[in-house]
């Protein structure tokens, strides 16, 4: 049974402010362009569309995404005619006593993936984003944020110990791996780079020289892998998404047996 899993920037604000794209176009577009079984989708309207959502897919999210910013934020969502669905995850460890999430509001979204009713992994929905101030000052950096929010990391695997998929937007070209990645587990659940040796552009600055840049990424636990067979991704391979969003998507195909 193979499984197909996207990651995707929708920008949605900003597309319906200046594009007056719906989030049922960009949901529309995933579903044509990559017909995935799993998205984690950033920059998402929370919550998703009934008429896309509704018999069609599971979804996780927070109730109103980035809480005092907008109804966007990150969802997690599994195509339930594919015998996919999602659980989204607030509380681990005992009694469920330890939140997740509350760092930075937001930021880490989790959820159990299920395939024919087996839990099969944990994901993690990451938007690390440039935070300001009330008067519009900086205030964080996405690495350091990744940082910071090692321990709901090691709390959710210590809980779950399922193989991980990490996937979003971290805003920021990595210069190598994440620190808080490299211990987190060992062995077939350690985690990799699902595009290490074919690093995909996936963002296009609306400003100056329209650089690319490499934004959003997938690390998967080892054991899954090594059951990727096939990687696609990036604008060159979805340039019609930077008509959509100005990031564009990565999709990973998995064989499960």
């Amino acid at each position: 049974m193979t499984i197909r899993i996207a990651t995707w920037n929708l920008n949605t604000w900003l597309n319906r402010r200046d594009k007056g794209i719906s989030n049922n176009q960009l949901w529309k577009w995933a579903d044509e362009n990559l017909a995935a079984d799993v998205v984690i989708f950033t920059e998402a309207e929370t919550p998703p569309p009934r008429t896309i959502t509704n018999g069609q897919w599971s979804t996780a999210h927070r109730p109103l995404g980035f809480p005092g910013v907008s109804k966007w934020g990150t969802v997690i969502a599994g195509r339930t005619a594919s015998r996919v669905r999602v659980e989204r995850i607030t509380h681990v460890g005992d009694s469920n006593q330890y939140e997740l999430d509350t760092k930075f509001p937001g930021t880490f979204t989790a959820a159990d993936l299920f395939v024919n009713d087996e839990c099969v992994a944990t994901i993690v929905g990451l938007h690390l984003r440039y935070r300001k101030d009330k008067s519009g000052a900086f205030i964080g950096h996405p690495g350091s944020d990744l940082d910071a929010l090692k321990k709901d990391f090691q709390e959710l695997f210590a809980d779950r110990q399922k193989p991980l998929i990490i996937a979003g937007d971290f805003n920021e070209d990595m210069e190598e791996f994440p620190k808080v990645f490299k211990k987190l587990c060992e062995g077939d659940l350690s985690l990799v780079d699902a595009f290490e040796g074919q690093p995909q552009a996936t963002f296009q600055q609306d400003w100056g020289e329209k650089d690319w840049y490499r934004m959003d990424y997938v690390f998967l636990s080892k054991v899954l892998n090594n059951a990727v067979v096939s990687r696609t991704g990036g604008n060159v391979q979805f340039a019609s998404a930077l008509e959509m969003s100005d990031h564009s998507p990565l999709l990973v195909e998995l064989e499960f047996s």
